[in-house]
């Protein structure tokens, strides 16, 4: 009977073991990080596992997973892919199949945004689970356009890349469509679109570029 034991609480560690070296930890893209169209993503895990067999990457809007057919290694732990222009704006994770079977998934979703805030494009945001915004700017109307399920937030904010907040705007309950206008003196760079919720707590949103 101890023999029997012995030998199953022996396969149990076993098992617990392999479990334990079939997930990877990616430590980088992180979860709100932003992206541009025809850049790069660089990513990095935490395990010494050999270069990745796969890459792949969920797109929220579509609900489907789409292979990346290009990378390059750029240390041991680590390679970059670049971001294609036709890849439509939104928000995304990445999966890692390596060798062996073994697997990773990002955590959280990165957003891929398009350069200078072209007008005709919209970001869309799962703010949680079926709750979604969309964030449009408009350079000539020298503001962010924002509808869908806003009260969720309490406030949207306009900061710049040192986290300073340059214009909040409060959200009402059952607010479906706002407008946050640019302070008239804004000089030309990439601003911060932020959603404060009502619980607490900020988010990114989005990334603009004002050119002036």
């Amino acid at each position: 009977m101890k023999t029997l034991l012995s030998t199953l609480l022996l396969a149990t560690v076993g098992l617990l073991c392999l479990v334990c070296q079939s997930i990877a930890g990616i430590v980088s893209p992180v979860a709100g990080e932003i992206f541009v169209r025809g850049g790069y993503v660089q990513v990095e895990w935490t395990d010494n596992f050999s270069s990745p067999e796969r890459l792949q990457i969920w797109s929220v809007s579509r609900s489907e997973w789409m292979v990346v057919d290009w990378w390059e290694v750029t240390g041991t732990r680590s390679v970059r892919f670049s971001i294609p222009l036709s890849l439509p704006v939104g928000q995304y994770r990445l999966a890692i199949e390596f060798a062996g079977g073994v697997q990773a998934l990002s955590q959280g979703y990165f957003l891929v945004t398009h350069v200078d805030g072209n007008p005709e494009e919209e970001v869309v945001v799962n703010l949680e689970q079926d709750v979604e915004i969309s964030i449009r700017f408009d350079p000539s109307a020298r503001g962010v356009f924002l509808s869908g399920q806003l009260d969720a937030l309490g406030q949207v904010q306009i900061a710049d890349l040192l986290g300073r907040v340059l214009v909040s705007q409060p959200i009402e309950f059952g607010q479906r469509n706002t407008f946050v206008a640019l302070p008239d003196r804004i000089s030309h760079g990439k601003y911060l679109v932020v959603g404060v919720a009502r619980t607490g707590g900020s988010r990114l949103l989005a990334t603009i570029t004002h050119l002036r």
